[in-house]
């Protein structure tokens, strides 16, 4: 039985861009490949803010397939976050995209969301695999009025930066003078510091710099 949670997010792309793998390693802080989610599952996260305040994250992972698109329209409603994702060596996947974003409109309305370019590790290793250059991933993120990143939940590349900017987004859309969520109380079973973030695309630029 679920547990009614102060934010729900929503993962939403592709079948086998990696959703299932980066919802583990969000709360397991694990690798792994699991096999192709059949309708949903669903995870807990508990994120410390800045406020000193444990909220609880309700974290659904969906089903990419078309023939289960109504089954994620119907996760998506009261979704105050999408992460939606594409793989940046799977050209097809970042063309689905606006099928995605559509989702948003059965959503919480002050909902948010997040383009996440996944499998960087591969890109790392390979710059020729690549099929959608970051400047594609940004524009698109723009073009949407969200955030990006690119990430890789193998090597955790991103994966910090990223949480980061959930709760920080949480935070200053919901809970400054947003709709009331109650703290949590007792010890957090994850917890992350919110720090003050600078441009995603800056961000992005900076690592992969760092980490050739």
């Amino acid at each position: 039985m679920t547990q009614k949670g102060d934010l729900k997010i929503i993962l939403l792309g592709e079948s086998k861009v990696g959703k299932t793998t980066l919802m583990i390693r969000i709360i397991k802080n694990e690798f792994d490949n699991p096999k192709t989610t059949i309708g949903a599952s669903y995870m807990e996260k508990t994120y410390e803010g800045l406020d000193g305040k444990n909220y609880l994250f309700n974290i659904w992972d969906t089903a990419g397939q078309e023939k289960f698109d109504s089954l994620s329209t119907f996760y998506t409603r009261d979704a105050g976050c999408a992460l939606i994702l594409y793989d940046i060596t799977d050209r097809k996947s970042f063309l689905e995209l606006e099928r995605f974003f559509k989702k948003l409109e059965f959503a919480d309305e002050k909902v948010f969301a997040i383009l996440i370019g996944t499998k960087y590790d591969l890109v790392a290793e390979n710059e020729e695999l690549r099929e959608v250059s970051i400047q594609e991933g940004s524009e698109k993120a723009k073009l949407m009025n969200s955030d990006f990143f690119e990430i890789s939940s193998k090597t955790t590349y991103n994966i910090d930066k990223l949480f980061e900017r959930i709760g920080s987004k949480y935070l200053r859309i919901y809970r400054s003078g947003g709709k009331k969520a109650k703290g949590k109380k007792g010890k957090p079973r994850h917890s992350v510091f919110v720090t003050n973030l600078s441009d995603d695309e800056e961000n992005i630029e900076k690592d992969k710099k760092c980490c050739k």
